[in-house]
């Protein structure tokens, strides 16, 4: 993909995620009870938070194209936390908006247009490999939240976009898994047409601003929990149903 079909792409109201598990509950799984006794240390769940490489661009021209490929060599990049918000870490300028977009008065865009000069572009590395619990098994990793969108790489290899800021982004990396180390490559995107959505009284960071984690499923695994409120004509009393 070039850079200027990435910029339609990105200007696409009907682009929204590609690859990607669809929502599901947010629950904790094991394979022993005896793991159960310590339940914020899920087995099943590897952290990739901590130091990640990072480069930062003014624009998707300017960004280093190929970083995700396995002989990009990474000189020149910084290392920044995840998460955490860009502008906070030292890039770019924090914008502060009421009741108008940033680029207003300086570029004339259209609604669901993307600037070519200033659309800020994260290009982040991080490099892992899987601990025991989760060898043999199918794998999906979470981010939790990336404004404004993202694409993910792993190994040389697309595997997702993503563009609900707030709402976990989730794909199974199963297929494309190294036995050693592995090579994460995520491209965050400040601006997009969902940046149309968001004229109002807030401050605009983008970046990977929430946790990043693996985890694996066993062999029987429950995707899915929701709750339901019936009521009880008889007794007069609410009651929930789980499903």
């Amino acid at each position: 993909m070039t850079t200027e079909e990435l910029y339609l792409k990105l200007e696409d109201t009907r682009f929204i995620g590609e690859n990607l598990i669809a929502p599901h509950s947010d629950h904790f799984f094991y394979e022993h009870v005896k793991d159960t006794i310590k339940s914020e240390d899920m087995p099943l769940k590897q952290s990739l938070n901590g130091e990640w490489l990072f480069k930062y661009s003014k624009n998707l021209y300017e960004r280093p194209e190929d970083f995700y490929k396995p002989e990009f060599s990474y000189d020149g990049f910084d290392k920044i936390e995840v998460p955490s918000n860009i502008e906070m870490m030292g890039y770019g300028i924090k914008q502060y908006v009421n009741d108008e977009y940033p680029w207003a008065g300086s570029e004339q865009l259209k609604p669901g247009q993307v600037s070519r000069e200033d659309s800020p572009v994260g290009s982040y590395v991080k490099e892992f490999e899987l601990k025991e619990e989760l060898k043999g098994k199918r794998v999906f990793i979470c981010l939790a939240g990336v404004q404004t969108a993202f694409r993910l790489f792993l190994n040389g290899e697309y595997v997702c976009y993503g563009e609900d800021s707030f709402t976990p982004s989730e794909a199974d990396l199963t297929p494309y898994l190294n036995a050693g180390k592995n090579t994460l490559c995520v491209e965050v995107y400040r601006n997009t047409s969902a940046t149309w959505l968001e004229c109002q009284d807030m401050w605009r960071f983008f970046g990977i601003f929430r946790e990043v984690y693996l985890y694996a499923i066993p062999t029987a695994h429950m995707w899915d929990i929701a709750t339901e409120c019936v009521y009880d004509h008889v007794t007069k009393r609410e009651a929930i149903k789980g499903f």
